[in-house]
């Protein structure tokens, strides 16, 4: 099975994606879209899988429901090649028509109502807000108003230099947990940004994902280079980065002609495309694998075999 990119070569791991935003203590763990990677090394049960896919992002077991091929996930079946499992919440309370919380939030934002502090960024545009979510979700604006600003104490703040669209992004995930993306990756890394002058991890956490599922042989490049400007919550960004660009290293090529001087210019980023693709190299060697072949009317007869990318057991009749 190929991983989600359409890649020539396939992965050689389990890939676990989230089929919706996973929560765990209303925290956001993994959101739509995003993917974690287990290496496949030898025949395991499905369910050994998850459980290692759980210790990973911090969500219980009985929280989840885990699909492959658009079916239930068989706990007990033995993985055996690279495959792609989809995640969703056992329970779809968060995505439900009678959970009317986040609707809610999002019409007291828009409306408004009872709005006790205005901010405005540049191009003269104001927001209404209320300084207790504010003050909830964010600790850069609990401490602005914790503080003696004069600004504050006439519940007026300005802002000039923020950009009035991503400023609205952000404050509805304050208000919601959820926003609108960017389609832009220049846009996402502006907010990504943002996100961390306010101190919103798991918008952060989000920015980066959607910049992952966005990474392509054109845009690759471009990535990588700002990547290293960019205050990212975790490695991922960068490792996916590489993996796109050592497996479609042709592409990036003809995409980029320029990439060498790109690449030159970010200290270190040459050293780690090399150590990446040393571990990718790895990766493929081929294992010795033994396959146990039951005739009907002998007893069991080991075979001495094959060579293959992957870890893998089969038993013939």
């Amino acid at each position: 099975m190929r991983s989600r990119r359409n890649s020539s070569e396939p992965s050689p791991d389990v890939i676990f994606e989230a089929g919706e935003d996973l929560y765990t203590n209303a925290s956001l763990a993994l959101t739509k879209g995003a993917i974690k990677r287990i290496p496949l090394a030898r025949p395991r049960v499905a369910q050994s899988y998850c459980f290692e896919f759980c210790g990973i992002i911090g969500v219980a077991y009985r929280a989840l429901r885990f699909v492959l091929d658009s079916k239930p996930l068989n706990e007990e079946t033995y993985i055996i090649a690279p495959c792609i499992v989809k995640v969703f919440h056992s329970c779809d309370i968060l995505q439900s028509a009678q959970n009317s919380l986040q609707p809610a939030l999002l019409e007291l934002f828009n409306s408004g109502l009872e709005a006790d502090i205005k901010i405005e960024t540049s191009e003269n545009k104001i927001f209404s807000a209320h300084k207790c979510i504010l003050m909830c979700r964010s600790p850069k604006f609990r401490a602005m108003f914790n503080s003696s600003m004069t600004e504050c104490e006439n519940s007026y703040i300005k802002l000039p230099d923020t950009d009035p669209c991503l400023f609205d992004r952000l404050l509805k995930w304050i208000y919601t947990g959820s926003t609108l993306m960017p389609e832009d990756i220049n846009d996402l890394c502006s907010l990504l940004v943002m996100a961390d002058e306010y101190m919103l991890n798991d918008l952060k956490m989000r920015c980066e994902e959607d910049i992952i599922s966005k990474l392509c042989p054109e845009n690759v490049v471009q990535i990588m280079e700002i990547a290293h400007k960019l205050p990212l919550v975790s490695d991922n960004l960068m490792s996916e980065c590489k993996e796109v660009f050592v497996k479609e290293y042709n592409k990036v090529k003809e995409c980029q002609p320029d990439m060498e001087k790109i690449i030159a210019s970010v200290p270190g980023l040459m050293t780690e495309i090399f150590s990446h693709f040393h571990k990718s190299s790895n990766k493929h060697k081929a294992r010795r694998v033994t396959f146990r072949i039951e005739d009907a009317g002998d007893p069991l007869e080991d075979v001495s075999t094959v060579y293959s990318g992957y870890s893998s057991t089969g038993s013939y009749a």
